[in-house]
């Protein structure tokens, strides 16, 4: 018995082998859901920005194509200038849009736009799938900025 009391050779590599998975599962645990939530601040901002640029379109009286991007007139307009938004900012941050969306509802003085992404996400490691969603989705609702009524 007193053999094995003072061959301590070896320990210290059990200890460690037997702490490694663990420590290399938070790790990068840590970096994964780091990662998830970059992504989705990043899609909540696009689809501020986006939502807040087309409520500062006049629908009763939108501008041209050329400065709007769109030829439509009204609700139709600020719809698209949204959808054309998003878009450009989803390319420019390198993701995919599965479904892009802006809708204006209500009427005067209620008038709001809201605006919706659904993109996909694909973790780093892919070891924890089962626990991120597939799609990361977000939804802005804005109240549109110029509002009269007309008689």
């Amino acid at each position: 018995m007193r053999f094995f009391r003072r061959n301590r050779r070896g320990a210290n590599a059990l200890e460690f082998a037997l702490t490694l998975p663990i420590f290399i599962t938070i790790t990068f645990g840590m970096m994964e859901f780091g990662f998830l939530f970059t992504r989705k601040a990043l899609v909540n901002s696009i689809i501020g920005k986006a939502c807040r640029e087309a409520s500062m379109i006049d629908s009763n009286n939108p501008p041209g194509s050329v400065s709007a991007g769109c030829g439509g007139s009204g609700d139709d307009c600020v719809e698209k200038v949204a959808e054309n938004t998003i878009n450009k900012l989803m390319n420019d941050a390198g993701l995919s849009c599965t479904s892009c969306d802006a809708v204006v509802t209500g009427g005067p003085p209620d008038k709001r736009i809201t605006c919706s992404i659904d993109t996909p996400h694909q973790d780093i490691t892919g070891f924890y799938t089962a626990f991120f969603p597939p799609n990361l989705q977000a939804e802005t609702t804005v109240r549109l900025e110029w509002q009269r009524v007309t008689f």
